[in-house]
């Protein structure tokens, strides 16, 4: 609404004051709207992690991660830049090979490879392990960072290969009903870089055991994948639809549900030229319009799959003022962004009966 300079002000009072996940939700409209690169809002990230506003529960690499992906297609830089943000990973070299995240609580976090009877607890005590062996394994961060860019690239191998060697190290059921900390974030894509492989019989053998609680939002948009690009649509739109009903918050995700939750519809219409896909897409990416209006990747999903003319248009303009470096934006052809951006300049409902914001004296 024009006052970035006070939103800024506050982003970072409040993130040197509360521990709270949401307030980073704010930084990446005002990054977009800046048209920041990658590389620009790494080195900002790493410059939070270096005044510990966004170490604590990776705050920053959570954020980073989510900026590089949502209506982005990762530089092949981003999985080093998030390395280099990331809390560490460590893998014991005992029999029980936990995979362990340290906190600044004092506890370690066990983040694999799956959950058993006897790991349940998923917490130790620091102290726990040590003097003890162990190794230094890849984020979680960063496995998805370069699975990601390998399936945008159309990669399946490498994006299959990576997410599998993910799944041996990481509980990819874990999700916000059972943790502090959620990795099924990683199962769709998963399941779409495996089913994009003919490699479905290795993701379904993974989720089989998966209880109540680990078929949460995650692992339905999985199912809706697998049965999806196998040509059962009618499952696949069930799936899909059980997913909205399951969606969490996006809370500690480094994704947020709302735009992984329209991805994998795109990447389905996509995959399979079936409309149905392409319907629950838009469908959704128009509600986002009204419930989180100031997220520009709905508005040019809309742009992009809308056959709509003024609906259209309208989307196009309001994509390029809140992120003119949009990827969807970007396949639009030049002109009729122009046009669009011409026609509705006048009409942007954020800068309408727009009164300054005053900074509290």
């Amino acid at each position: 609404m024009g006052a970035s300079k006070d939103a800024w002000n506050a982003f970072n009072v409040l993130a040197n004051q509360v521990d709270d996940p949401h307030i980073w939700e704010t930084a990446l409209v005002g990054h977009r709207k800046e048209g920041k690169t990658e590389a620009e809002i790494a080195t900002w990230a790493k410059q939070e992690v270096e005044h510990s506003i966004g170490k604590k529960s990776n705050r920053a690499a959570n954020y980073l991660l989510r900026a590089g992906v949502t209506d982005r297609i990762p530089t092949k830089e981003l999985a080093t830049l998030l390395a280099d943000v990331a809390l560490p990973a460590w893998k014991n070299n005992h029999p029980n090979q936990w995979v362990v995240q340290p906190s600044e609580d004092g506890l370690e976090y066990i983040m694999g490879p799956r959950v058993t009877e006897s790991n349940k607890g998923d917490m130790l005590p620091l102290s726990v392990n040590n003097g003890s062996p162990k190794t230094r394994v890849k984020s979680n961060l960063v496995y998805f960072a370069e699975a990601y860019r390998a399936i945008r690239m159309g990669d399946f191998a490498l994006a299959h290969t990576s997410l599998h060697e993910a799944s041996k190290l990481y509980d990819m059921s874990k999700n916000k009903d059972q943790e502090d900390f959620e990795l099924s974030y990683l199962l769709p894509y998963y399941a779409f870089a495996a089913t994009k492989m003919g490699d479905v019989s290795t993701i379904e053998k993974y989720m089989v055991d998966f209880n109540p609680k680990e078929k949460g939002f995650d692992y339905l948009l999985a199912q809706a994948v697998i049965t999806g690009i196998s040509g059962k649509t009618v499952e696949s739109v069930q799936f899909l639809k059980s997913a909205l009903y399951r969606r969490p918050f996006t809370e500690d995700r480094p994704l947020q549900t709302e735009y992984q939750y329209a991805e994998i519809c795109k990447w389905l219409y996509e995959s399979t030229g079936n409309s149905k896909y392409k319907e629950i897409a838009l469908d959704w990416a128009k509600k986002n319009q009204k419930f989180q209006p100031w997220f520009s990747w709905a508005y040019a999903m809309e742009a992009l799959l809308s056959n709509n003319g003024t609906d259209r248009q309208r989307a196009i303009a309001m994509a390029s003022y809140l992120d003119p470096q949009s990827e969807m934006l970007g396949r639009i052809p030049k002109k009729e962004r122009e046009i669009a951006v011409r026609k509705f300049k006048e009409k942007n409902p954020f800068l309408e009966n727009n009164t300054t914001i005053q900074t509290p004296i």
